[in-house]
């Protein structure tokens, strides 16, 4: 029998709040399974320790194990208003994390300056460089002008597991199954210098996107994906 339109809102919604409600313990009960090695930590440390915030940059399809290794530690993610980004904030958000809610195509320019005034008062941030619909693997020049403007580095973040679901999804969604090998790596600050401007910004950006790409890469490599 066909659901009447009623009953398919109903049986959405009911959908919505299941993943979002749930989706966070999921996210913890599932984090708890994995053999996790993480490459880069002390940069992390060190960065904490010099009192200096940072920027995290994680591909869209590799940002499940960013958002459980920063859990609770007080920063702000900017997230979008697609309806993907609205399970995304209200399951970060019981993860410990403040969001800012916009992106290229929906309420782009506040929450870019919301989220600059927030790392220029001292916040560490998250940022999904190429959501929330794509291209993968290429950001949004947002990135690298908030970094700027803030005068934070951007950290690039990662992971790769075995074994792993990856969903047949624009991003490759990787999703490690339980008591998987997970695979962490953080890479080195990526500074952007406060007088660059134009094309040699552009330029930036796209050593940006190599070096995230190669890091992905690299992970992949020693599972041999």
């Amino acid at each position: 029998m066909t659901e009447s339109v009623a009953e398919l809102r109903l049986r959405k919604k009911i959908e919505f709040y299941l993943s979002v409600y749930l989706g966070w313990v999921f996210i913890l009960l599932l984090g708890r399974t994995y053999r996790i090695k993480v490459e880069g930590g002390e940069i992390v440390k060190k960065l904490w320790r010099q009192k200096q915030n940072f920027l995290v940059a994680s591909w869209h399809g590799r940002f499940l194990m960013s958002a459980y290794f920063f859990r609770f530690h007080r920063m702000v993610a900017l997230v979008s208003r697609h309806l993907d980004g609205e399970m995304i904030a209200r399951t970060i958000q019981k993860l410990g994390y403040t969001t800012v809610r916009g992106s290229s195509s929906r309420g782009g320019r506040e929450a870019f300056y919301k989220m600059v005034t927030l790392l220029q008062q001292g916040e560490s941030g998250v940022i999904i460089p190429d959501g929330p619909t794509g291209p993968p693997h290429k950001s949004k020049k947002g990135v690298i002008l908030m970094a700027q403007q803030a005068q934070v580095p951007i950290l690039p973040v990662s992971f790769s597991s075995r074994p792993a679901i990856r969903f047949k999804s624009w991003d490759r969604y990787m999703l490690p199954k339980p008591f998987a090998r997970v695979l962490i790596n953080i890479g080195e600050p990526f500074r952007v210098p406060q007088d660059l401007a134009g094309e040699e910004l552009n330029k930036l950006k796209q050593r940006l996107d190599s070096e995230m790409i190669e890091q992905e890469q690299k992970l992949d490599a020693f599972f041999k994906i």
